[in-house]
């Protein structure tokens, strides 16, 4: 069959590369439309969607498909060209050359005279000017119609609606009268069980104004025709509307009483998407066509279940059981092609490597990165049925602190198999693979560069805390090793250790780095060393500046460095040029990987709280602001309180005014000797007039002023926040302004303490938030708690492990 399309030459012989198309059925009624409307028509053959093929010159390249894919997710697994090509289901011919376009094509378009020129005239009469469909730009024919405005200024005078009654009317049609205009309508008749009925077959109806609305079979089809002007016109159109080929429907099929999507009409079937109006060369729309096809199919089954008679003679059932098996063999054919098919892609599939799957997991952005791995994980658990598996490192370490949080938890994903988990004895066989040695765990420091890689600088901040602790001395042989354990290490800066002769070499101290994120709730343990008494301060100095060095180098911003009061850790700061000159507070020293910015000093808050504690309770009378701070006053108040049946200081014991060597170590009672409820009790009983209190207005000053400045360096929550200008900020100020070379309520080297980190809490708030961007600082993260807090759950574990 050749291409429809007038003038083009495809599929007729003269190329074997030709491809026509149809219409598919199965594509919207907007697709359909715009092949009605987009393929030019022949005059010798009408255009039908579904029968007339055109050929794929007349297609844009992107509505064609060529080749056959097999994909596997977003991958192709293999591509062929197809022999027979196909349209995409949104595809519809564009392209149309002007030089095939044959002249029948021509246009004719009606002129219309002023209404006083043209008086009654019949169609025929009027003027007709024949337009090209591809006009010559020079010689183009154009003419404006010029005339009224309006539609009751283009009619006549003479004619109104009263005129139209005694028109003449074609045969079996009717005039009816309606409140606003006339209707002429054309009645058919039918019988329905027995009853005689009737039906509007074509009507036509004009209003007053002379607007009009032209039906057949309830189908508007007013915009084939044009606006009356007299009553010759009126006369034209129901001539015309009467000579219309019509839809006739499916007749004589009166044994079927109902039917979807159909409706009838007398004797006549139509269905609901009858065309109403026939294409010239058609008896019947193929709507109803089809409609026709299915309704006798539907009659003749019905017959044949009524038929009662003898049974199917043996040619009939030797027919049907031939025709049975042809039908089963072309099924077994192409499910054994299916077959085959399916095989090749199990091959491919098979042959395809981990490798590629594992990448277009990786490509996937949209993923985390824990979740990928978990992905990858289960593939390789189920590709080796979980023998032989062998675990990725990353893998390890996950399930391995998924066991330090809940055993329970561990063994219950594990026996339900929601992840891959590793058994136990293989976690252990792993522990003890790991070298464990003193010095800076390279591995920590690895995995803290994949960690903050793509943080933002903010997130960045940290402070380096460091602290030792006493330990018992051990001396152990690690079979893995072949060494022996427990002696002095310093790992890298053991060469710069100083041992004297026949000094012991067993280790009784540990010193652990632990950094702390000042913008998260991140603490992660980076060093330990074995020590002999404290480290000396030259090499707790060089650690120093070679932990910054090494955090720095992982996209780590090292902001601060916090220790307690300890006399090696002050010699440490007097190497690195840290304390108090002449007056002038040196507390930050440039940083060694960035000379843009500076690394504060702090001293644990809480420690200075403590020192200046022992240090009154040591000395009884202090001076502060000229004035003196007695111990005795807090003593005075624990006897006569503890008299009370109604007490005014609750919290305070004996162990709070007489402390022992361990309550000393206590934060909470220098803290609660310190508080707003002491100092409020010890104005309650000098306002009473108790003789033991008189006089105890500079203690109660100096009592409220610590407490105050606790709360200030010691703030953890959103509220508790510091920065520049607020409340606390200022008490933190005029407190550091308001110290004196005169005041004796701490000791020389606990005030330089305190200068130095005062000094640093107010620069570094500064820095983070005018430099950095942050809201606020939150002073309670340059302290040590964290590091105590970690120190006291390993020997709580390490203790509850050895029972």
């Amino acid at each position: 069959m050749a291409c429809y399309i007038p003038g083009c030459k495809s599929g007729n012989g003269t190329s074997s590369k030709d491809h026509l198309f149809t219409c598919s059925k199965s594509v919207s009624e907007e697709i359909k439309e715009r092949w009605r409307t987009n393929v030019p028509k022949r005059k010798d053959k009408p255009f039908d969607i579904s029968k007339c093929k055109i050929c794929h010159l007349h297609f844009e390249e992107n509505f064609i498909i060529k080749t056959s894919k097999v994909m596997l997710g977003t991958e192709i697994m293999k591509e062929e060209p197809r022999k027979k090509w196909q349209l995409t289901k949104d595809a519809y011919p564009t392209i149309f050359s002007s030089n095939i376009v044959p002249q029948y094509f021509d246009k004719k378009i009606i002129v219309r005279k002023p209404p006083k020129e043209r008086g009654i005239e019949t169609a025929a009469q009027k003027q007709t000017v024949l337009v090209h469909s591809e006009p010559d730009p020079v010689n183009t024919i154009s003419k404006s119609v010029s005339g009224p405005e309006t539609i009751t200024d283009l009619i006549e005078p003479k004619t109104s609606i009263e005129m139209l009654r005694n028109i003449a009317r074609p045969e079996n049609w009717v005039f009816q009268e309606k409140e606003n205009g006339v209707l002429f309508c054309k009645f058919i008749d039918g019988t329905l069980d027995n009853l005689l009925l009737y039906y509007v077959e074509r009507s036509l109806e004009i209003n007053e104004d002379f607007s009009f609305v032209a039906k057949m079979k309830s189908v508007d089809v007013s915009a084939q025709f044009e606006q009356p002007a007299s009553e010759q016109d009126v006369v034209l159109m129901i001539e015309r509307l009467s000579s219309l080929p019509i839809c006739p429907g499916v007749q004589n099929v009166n044994m079927i009483k109902n039917w979807p999507s159909a409706r009838k009409l007398g004797i006549s079937w139509f269905s609901e998407s009858c065309s109403t109006e026939l294409v010239v060369g058609e008896n019947i729309c193929k709507q109803c066509s089809k409609l026709k096809y299915e309704l006798l199919k539907e009659a003749a089954r019905s017959l044949k279940q009524k038929r009662v008679g003898a049974p199917k003679p043996l040619t009939d059932v030797l027919f049907l059981a031939r025709k049975k098996v042809k039908v089963a063999k072309v099924q077994v054919r192409r499910l054994k092609k299916k077959v085959h098919e399916m095989a090749k892609l199990q091959d491919q599939l098979q042959k395809s490597s981990m490798k590629t799957l594992e990448e277009a997991i990786q490509a996937e952005d949209s993923i985390p990165s824990q979740m990928k791995l978990t992905i990858l994980t289960s593939l390789k658990y189920a590709k080796s049925k979980g023998k032989g598996m062998r675990y990725d490192s990353d893998w390890l370490l996950q399930a391995l602190l998924i066991k330090i949080r809940s055993p329970k938890g561990y063994r219950q994903l594990r026996a339900d198999e929601v992840i891959p988990l590793p058994h136990p004895n293989h976690l252990t066989q792993y522990l003890r693979g790991i070298p464990c040695q003193f010095g800076f765990n390279d591995f920590i420091f690895a995995e803290l560069e994949k960690q903050f890689r793509d943080k933002l600088g903010r997130d960045c901040q940290i402070v380096l805390v460091f602290d030792e602790v006493k330990v018992q001395e051990a001396i152990t042989f690690d079979k893995s090793t072949l060494k022996f354990q427990g002696f002095i290490d310093y790992a890298e800066f053991t060469g710069d250790l100083k041992v004297k002769p026949n000094a012991p070499k067993e280790a009784d101290h540990c010193l652990v780095f632990m950094i702390q994120s000042l913008n998260s709730k991140m603490t992660q343990p980076i060093a330990s060393f074995a020590t002999r008494g404290a480290a000396p301060g030259g090499i707790l100095a060089k650690m120093i500046v070679s932990c910054i060095t090494r955090l720095e180098n992982v996209n780590l911003q090292v902001v601060g460095v916090v220790c307690d009061g300890a006399a090696t850790n002050k010699s440490a700061w007097k190497e690195l040029g840290i304390g108090v000159k002449d007056g002038a507070v040196i507390n930050k020293i440039t940083n060694p990987a960035d000379e843009s910015r500076n690394v504060f000093f702090f001293t644990d808050v809480p420690h200075v709280l403590k020192c200046i504690r022992n240090n009154l309770l040591k000395k009884e009378i202090a001076m502060y602001k000229g004035g003196i701070v007695n111990w005795a006053f807090y003593k005075a108040l624990y006897d006569v309180d503890s008299q009370s049946d109604i007490r005014a200081a609750p919290k305070l014991t004996l162990q709070h005014v007489n402390p022992g060597p361990f309550q000393k170590m206590v934060v909470s009672h220098a803290a609660q000797i310190f508080s707003n409820s002491v100092a409020s009790a010890l104005k309650f009983y000098r306002e009473c007039g108790n003789p033991f209190f008189k006089g105890s207005e500079l203690t109660e000053e100096f009592t409220r002023t610590i407490n105050d400045l606790f709360d200030a360096c010691n703030g953890r929550r959103i509220g508790q926040g510091l920065k520049p200008g607020s409340d606390k900020f200022k008490v933190i100020s005029d407190f550091l302004k308001s110290i004196s070379d005169e005041d004796t309520y701490a000791a020389e080297v606990t005030f330089v303490s305190l200068r130095v980190t005062l000094t640093s809490i107010i620069e570094i708030t500064g820095d983070l938030c005018d430099v950095v961007g942050y809201e606020y600082v939150l002073p309670g993260k340059l302290n040590q708690d964290k590091l105590e807090v970690w120190l006291t759950n390993i020997f709580s574990y390490l203790h509850a492990i050895s029972i």
